[in-house]
């Protein structure tokens, strides 16, 4: 099924994500009917970029370097680099960090975001924000929702983003996750949640 193409173009939308994995009956399993190449055109021919997105809990990596390596298997898959986006709340800066540069080993190249729950910043490393720093298509994106979708913050999000550019990330690299089911400005800069409610 697609998404609402047009009423995502006229909210500003330009990248589309899709899971790498889907939950199922027996388990989390690759997501084969959207991680291929015809899959990617169909969103490109849209006027969308494609990318996409995982989160390590779904099947219980622990390791970085075996996480980084399935995400840029993924990347393969759908036939080529597009971007890809780490769902990564593991409270863990090593684990971080080295996802970050074990995917840039095996994908050197396109954007990365990095999600996490809000309010997270006070366990940061400075070796891991010289990474988020120093990596020029990164951004960092933290959600503006708690695990029941309560909001955090409100527009301009100053406290959800002071959070972690406190902590030294540059300014420009921190965006914001909004909710589309709840006010979003119309100069969001970020990532919407739950598309199909748009």
């Amino acid at each position: 099924m697609w998404p609402p193409w047009k009423k995502m173009h006229d909210r500003g939308v330009t990248d589309f994500y899709v899971p790498s994995l889907v939950d199922t009956a027996a388990g989390w399993k690759p997501n084969k009917n959207e991680v291929n190449p015809a899959y990617k055109a169909g969103v490109n021919s849209q006027g969308f970029g494609y990318r996409i997105f995982s989160d390590p809990r779904w099947i219980g990596y622990t390791d970085p370097a075996v996480y980084a390596k399935a995400c840029a298997d993924e990347v393969g898959l759908a036939g080529g680099v597009q971007g890809y986006m780490f769902d990564i709340e593991y409270h863990n800066p090593s684990f971080v960090k080295n996802t970050i540069l074990e995917y840039r080993k095996w994908v050197p190249k396109g954007p990365i975001a990095w999600t996490l729950e809000p309010h997270q910043g006070g366990w940061f490393t400075q070796e891991l924000v010289n990474v988020l720093n120093n990596d020029i298509n990164l951004v960092v994106v933290p959600q503006n929702y708690y695990g029941d979708m309560t909001p955090y913050d409100v527009a301009p999000y100053t406290n959800l983003r002071n959070d972690i550019i406190n902590r030294g990330v540059k300014p420009a690299r921190v965006k914001v996750f909004y909710d589309v089911n709840k006010p979003v400005p119309s100069d969001w800069d970020g990532c919407l949640y739950h598309e199909e409610g748009l």
